[in-house]
């Protein structure tokens, strides 16, 4: 198959090129997809034996026991060439950014693998890192072949890496096979995400025409026989695969014309005339499912002798060897021949050897042992079943829950039918390893079955209820049916006299009335299950119903008590000492501090929590949210980011707000493509549908992003939408904080009617919740209106008001907003001052858009505005060059000698370095540790 030329590819070829070309700084991504047979292994395998520029080419391939290995199809690519690094590069990239894939990758030292397992960031961030360090000298491929085939976890590293390229020239090349997606949901969620959000480009490789059918034949066959060119046509129908195996049968026997129906078929005709010796080692080889050594075959073999097949079965064109440090591999010429020799395996047969590899294969780690255990025991094997149970700790340690599931159902299925406390067991395992990957396609069935073992028992079946509820509630967002299950579980405990379980089921009826947008019954029903849960001596519930409860508190203004509720959580969760718990109080606490405008304590708490990473999403997007108002926006970005390492793929309805979040952020750094695919993917979570907060959370960051895009209509439609469910919350805190940015986009729409009945709105929900910061919003509010009907004196206080309690608090988005503002309804120096303050702040978040926005309102000053503007944003490269001189102790008039200026030339640039820096002399400037990048 490999010595048949390549046709009808040039325009697949071509694009891989392009994308390849275009990823001058950041990494692209491509998907690759085809049917069984058609050649996308060929193309990318083509591809990368004559790369442009000079690329270098790592591959990995797919397989059914690879699914099962954490990160296994990455790692096979990345971990031969983070081999090859030098070795101080590997030791600095073990110790770096790279110990994340310490214990994962064997390339590196295991003295790099850090004492606690890695957060499931940093796992993927030392991903990125390894393609970034791999890539450093020279443009690199990184082709994943087969991804349908690959374990959870490479999945998600491929949505993160396209979403979060790395910073090297490299494409990463994943490819998968049609049937496959759409047979498969989750990697059908994948592909389409990537695809519609514009982060990855396609490229669909086409059965050939008849046209390059018949270049094929003639570069066969010399001889130009219309009718054979035709009966290939009618049964290959283009597919490459088979077209090339028709025309070896015909090599073999040109009288023969048969074909098989499929090409699965075909490649077992390939192996039909192996004699029995062959096809038993072609057989181990299929059943060990993936590229192996001489060193593995040599272990599972009875006969040394029988080692020398290998080397006929790679003549007869079904294996191929590569070497790799001086040691031997093989693997299969095409996964399809694999896959067709291991369904041709007997089942008996099949299940012996997977039993054989896994007996002989100790040294092999824990994964792949599981792997074959689970294709090779009876049920009733408990040490089968021990082994996986130990595969699904292992993968747990490492974040990698969706792995462990995968073990934990095969343990399942190999269970001994007539022992159902193993199977309980078991299965409150499962459900409670899915509530931790949210992943409530697996959780909801484990309850379910769990249900009839457990009907006698009131107490369990409650608590199996509650649990459902959870699943329904934030995986599948089906409020109503979660409020049935738990429902059902209140009548289980009252029939029981469960009175211990009440406060438990009580808490979890309690979020679900929250997350339908009614807080008073959530406030009551937490309350209740507080003091319940105190009666009963279990602070546990204590703990998680007091963080119902402060949350509820703190979003309909009831801040002073919320946090007196969450402090008492925090101390239970110390005592625990569960990070995670300690994490979502901490959030919690910070969101109602940020809720009571006091934006400063908050931002106290989560640094001190997240200076170290935590396993809770919501001081992560406690924290983003934080950051927008203090105009931290990189941190911003990367708390966001950190949030999608946590829930890959398919975000959790409980944070996917801060999708959007990051998008308008992103937007107002000028980034607007990246900013409009975030909002695409949150949309399609939440839909057209009301949850909780968090909904509204994204309609009125969606409405920034268009705001920023110049769609009034759009930003109108969003921020009305988000401001009419928070008061029907009754969220007055975040209500009172969103409303001026809906009334400043009426304003500037001429929508003033709307703009002052929802001032009037504004100042009923503060009245309802007042706060420094929000009294800094009325008066940001009072300037606009005043603005907008003319009032310029009353517009000027109200902005002046807003900038300097917005300076007292820290919010420096508003206060960069009200400079701005006051700036437009000044004249003269005031004018030049106001903007200039703008610019500064939203150059130093940064916000180049907004940025730019205040850079053109300088610039139409005049002189003074242009000598204003050029003291905001980055360094140009001629006042890089001044700072540099000055700090090694240059005077004026020696820097003019050397850069060919005049003294005051450099005295003026000098000026400007100090502006934007925010120094005052050069005194300052050569104190300053570097001078930042432009």
């Amino acid at each position: 198959m490999a010595s048949t030329p390549l046709v009808g590819r040039d325009d697949e070829l071509t694009a891989l090129g392009g994308a390849l070309r275009d990823a001058t700084d950041r990494a692209a991504t491509v998907l690759v997809t085809g049917d069984a047979g058609v050649g996308k292994t060929r193309l990318v395998t083509e591809f990368g034996a004559r790369p442009p520029l000079g690329a270098r080419f790592l591959l990995g391939r797919g397989s059914a026991r690879g699914a099962a290995v954490p990160f296994g199809l990455l790692v096979e690519a990345l971990d031969p060439a983070l081999r090859r690094l030098p070795a101080d590069d590997l030791d600095a990239f073990a110790r770096g950014r790279g110990r994340g894939l310490a214990g994962i990758a064997p390339s590196l030292p295991v003295a790099a693998r850090p004492e606690a397992a890695p957060s499931r960031l940093a796992v993927l961030d030392a991903v990125a890192a390894a393609v970034e360090a791999i890539a450093a000298d020279r443009p690199t491929i990184v082709a994943l072949d087969d991804v349908h085939q690959a374990d959870p976890s490479t999945r998600e590293a491929i949505d993160y890496l396209a979403r979060n390229p790395p910073s090297a020239r490299a494409l990463l090349i994943a490819t998968a096979r049609s049937e496959a997606l759409a047979s498969d949901p989750g990697l059908t969620a994948l592909f389409d995400a990537l695809r519609k959000d514009d982060l990855a480009r396609s490229v669909a490789v086409r059965p050939l025409d008849r046209t390059e059918v018949e270049q094929l034949i003639a570069a066969r066959r010399h001889d130009r026989d219309p009718s054979f060119a035709g009966w290939i046509w009618e049964r290959a129908r283009g597919n490459p695969l088979l077209t090339v195996g028709l025309l070896e049968g015909a090599d073999d026997d040109p009288a023969v014309r048969e074909v098989p129906v499929a090409v699965k078929e075909r490649v077992r005709h390939l192996v039909g005339p192996l004699d029995a010796g062959d096809r038993s080692i072609l057989e181990l080889a299929a059943v060990l499912g993936h590229a192996f050594t001489l060193e593995t075959a040599a272990t599972l073999l009875d006969d040394p002798g029988q080692e020398q097949r290998l080397d006929q079965l790679v003549r007869a064109g079904l294996l191929v060897t590569r070497e790799d440090d001086g040691v031997v591999i093989y693997d299969f010429v095409h996964p399809l021949v694999q896959e067709a020799t291991y369904d041709g395996i007997g089942a008996a047969t099949r299940r012996g050897l997977h039993a054989r590899i896994a007996e002989r294969g100790a040294r092999e780690p824990i994964d792949v042992r599981a792997y074959h255990v689970a294709r090779g025991a009876l049920p009733g094997d408990g040490e089968a079943v021990a082994i996986l149970r130990e595969a699904a700790r292992s993968d747990e340690a490492k974040g990698s829950h969706r792995e462990a599931l995968t073990h934990l159902r095969a343990a399942l299925r190999l269970l001994d039918p007539t022992d159902d406390a193993a199977r309980v067991e078991l299965l409150r395992e499962i459900a409670w390893q899915a509530a931790i990957a949210s992943d409530h396609t697996i959780g909801i069935p484990a309850i379910r079955e769990l249900e009839p073992l457990l009907e006698d028992d009131p107490r369990e079946l409650a608590a199996l209820r509650r649990q459902l509820a959870s699943f329904l509630a934030t995986g599948e967002g089906d409020l109503e049916g979660a409020a049935a299950a738990a429902d059902d579980a209140v009548r289980l405990i009252a029939a029981g006299g469960l009175d211990d379980e009440f406060p438990r089921v009580l808490n979890e009826l309690a979020w679900i009335k929250g997350e339908g947008g009614d807080l008073r019954a959530q406030i009551e029903g937490s309350g209740e299950a507080i003091r319940l849960a105190e009666r009963g001596g279990d602070p546990i519930t204590a703990m998680h119903a007091r963080g119902a409860h402060a949350h509820a508190l703190g979003l309909v203004g009831r801040t002073r008590e919320a946090e007196i509720t969450s402090r008492a959580a925090i101390e239970t969760a110390r005592g625990t000492g569960e990070s995670e718990q300690i994490g979502w109080h901490t959030g919690a606490l910070a969101d109602s501090l940020m809720n009571g405008g006091r934006l400063e304590d908050a931002r106290v708490e989560l640094d001190g929590l997240l200076g170290r990473p935590n396993p809770s999403d919501v001081a992560y997007f406690s924290r983003a949210r934080l950051d927008w108002h203090l105009g931290r926006w990189e941190l911003g970005l990367t708390d966001c980011d950190a949030i999608r390492a946590m829930h890959p793929i398919s975000p959790s309805i409980h944070s996917a707000w801060t999708l959007t979040l990051s998008g308008a952020i992103l937007g107002a750094m000028g980034r607007p493509e990246e900013a409009a695919a975030r909002v695409r993917l949150a949309d399609r979570i939440y839909g057209e549908g009301e949850f909780y907060v968090f909904s509204a959370y994204h309609r009125w960051s969606a409405g920034w992003v268009a705001w920023l895009a110049s769609d009034l209509d759009g930003a109108t439609a969003r921020l009305a939408r988000a401001a009419a469910w928070l008061e029907a919350m009754r969220a007055w805190p975040v209500l009172a904080q969103i409303l001026p940015d809906l009334i400043e986009v009426r304003v500037e729409a001429g929508e003033l009617g709307a703009a002052e009945r929802d001032a009037e709105t504004m100042d009923a929900a503060i009245g309802a919740a007042p706060d420094p910061f929000l009294g800094a919003h009325r008066a940001y509010v009072r300037g606009l209106l005043a603005g907008s009907r003319g009032r310029t004196e009353d517009a000027m206080a109200g902005f002046a008001e807003a900038r300097n309690a917005a300076a007292g608090l820290g919010a420096r988005l508003l206060g960069g907003r009200a400079a701005e503002r006051l700036g437009t309804v000044s004249s003269g120096r005031d004018r030049l001052d106001a903007l200039t303050e703008a610019g500064r702040l939203f150059a130093s978040f940064p916000a180049a858009a907004l940025e730019a926005r205040v850079d053109a309102a300088l610039r139409r000053e005049g002189g003074a505005g242009r000598r204003a503007a050029q003291t905001i944003g980055e360094l140009t490269p001629r006042e890089r060059e001044v700072a540099a001189l000055a700090r090694r102790g240059l005077t004026a008039r020696e820097i003019a000698a050397q850069l060919h200026l005049s003294p005051r030339t450099v005295e003026s640039h000098l000026a400007h370095v100090y502006a934007k820096l925010g120094i005052a002399s050069r005194e300052e400037l050569i104190r300053t540790s570097s001078i930042p990048a432009s």
